[in-house]
């Protein structure tokens, strides 16, 4: 997992932000994985399938909420949670964009609008809830979002005394034996 953590830093430094966000959001994915496993359910033939969505909002709640919530009286009417870090993900990852299709109207949003804060510098993810045409948006910092993720992930792994158990979420593979011309042939082939 670690591994992924220096790949999100890598493309932000090197301003591939949309990448760096969708590799950050599969890490809640990965530590729910790890700290609920008996986060199940059966099926009517009484198969055991994963709490997908259980696990990440939980994990993403406990873990990196806290890093960003304000609880105070001068906190934000809207504040990013666990629910709409999971749309954003399966958003993303299911759709190609950003518009949320909630099937369960839990949500009370339209779609995520995402710029990245390089000026600010701090990572703030109090999104600017705002109305545009009568769709409900968030603007969220992507850049802000990653760092808060990739922050709680690396705490969660430090934390966790069997480091084993990451193993099988290692999926960085790196050939070295293709040669530069090759990327450049597979990536300019039919353009």
């Amino acid at each position: 997992m670690i591994d992924k953590i220096v790949a999100i830093r890598k493309a932000i430094e090197c301003e591939c932000y949309l990448p760096a966000l969708a590799l950050a959001l599969t890490l809640p994915d990965i530590c729910g994985q790890i700290e609920y496993p008996d986060f199940k359910r059966k099926d009517n033939n009484g198969k055991e399938f994963r709490q997908g969505r259980r696990q990440y909002v939980t994990w993403y709640n406990n873990f990196v909420k806290p890093l960003h919530y304000i609880a105070d009286d001068e906190a934000p009417e809207f504040q990013f949670n666990g629910e709409f870090c999971y749309a954003l993900r399966c958003s993303l990852f299911h759709e190609g964009n950003f518009e949320l299709k909630d099937r369960t109207n839990e949500l009370l949003i339209d779609g995520f609008r995402l710029h990245v804060d390089k000026v600010c510098g701090t990572h703030n993810i109090h999104s600017s809830y705002h109305e545009v045409n009568g769709e409900r948006v968030i603007d969220l910092d992507a850049y802000g979002l990653c760092f808060l993720i990739c922050r709680a992930a690396r705490t969660f792994y430090d934390a966790h005394e069997d480091k084993a158990v990451f193993k099988k979420y290692d999926s960085i593979v790196i050939d070295e034996s293709w040669p530069d011309t090759a990327y450049e042939e597979l990536f300019n082939s039919g353009a």
